[in-house]
């Protein structure tokens, strides 16, 4: 399913994340030009490396894609790239994140993850959770298809989605994005709560007035907010 989705987009500079044991990372190769795999576990890096030793268009780093300095990739690739990887449950959020808020964002970001994960980068209000906000600022999350552990070898406990993230073009997205974002993620700081208890870093009746004005239901609840509803509410705040 990931070859195939990324067989349509027909983009030949491929990043893989997590290559791991290489179980497609063969495939990857074969319908790229440019193929570059970050691989975080020093064992694997050096297997893979040895492989494709003789392969000129093919480089691995040894390093966190979590953290990664993602302008770094600019000595590989020197046109638009392909995102792909089977993320690890407990950093995909990071290695998302990294990517699509960096200086140099991929145009896709083909990507297996848990399906509980997944499913919060699919949300739309009433039920918006702050990753939600953090994924929908950059991208536009599309469902591919769910998969079952018994696909697995070994099975794991949980079922896992694939997603195409599509990067959106930078006319679409505000310029102060990561201070907008800073400010959803006060909003959601007792997301259960109404918005004007939730945002307990401002005076509520600040918080109130900025509804009102914007027309906002003040008995909302952060996740029935919309990006643009943020993007309204931080310039209110901040006068921006």
């Amino acid at each position: 399913l990931i070859i195939n989705s990324l067989k349509q987009t027909k983009f030949k500079n491929i990043l893989e994340i997590g290559p791991g044991e290489g179980s497609i990372t063969n495939k990857l190769i074969d319908i790229s030009n440019n193929y570059v795999g970050i691989e975080y576990d020093v064992a694997l890096y050096k297997k893979l490396s040895n492989k494709y030793k003789k392969n000129k268009n093919v480089n691995f780093l040894n390093q966190d894609a979590g953290i990664l300095d993602v302008l770094k990739l600019k000595n590989f690739f020197t046109e638009d790239y392909i995102l792909v990887g089977n993320l690890p449950y407990y950093s995909s959020n990071k290695i998302v994140r990294n990517f699509i808020s960096s200086g140099f964002k991929p145009l896709n970001l083909v990507i297996m993850i848990q399906k509980e994960v997944a499913d919060n980068y699919l949300l739309s209000a009433p039920k918006m959770k702050f990753i939600t906000n953090c994924v929908q600022m950059y991208a536009e999350p599309n469902f591919i298809a769910n998969v079952n552990p018994e696909s697995f070898n070994p099975m794991p406990k949980v079922y896992s989605s694939i997603l195409n993230l599509k990067i959106k073009d930078d006319s679409l997205v505000p310029k102060n994005s990561e201070l907008i974002i800073g400010t959803i993620k006060k909003g959601f700081e007792f997301p259960r709560k109404k918005i004007t208890n939730s945002f307990i870093s401002f005076d509520k009746n600040k918080i109130i007035n900025i509804l009102d004005k914007l027309g906002i239901n003040i008995n909302f609840r952060p996740g029935n907010l919309t990006l643009t509803n943020w993007e309204d509410i931080h310039k209110e705040i901040y006068n921006e």
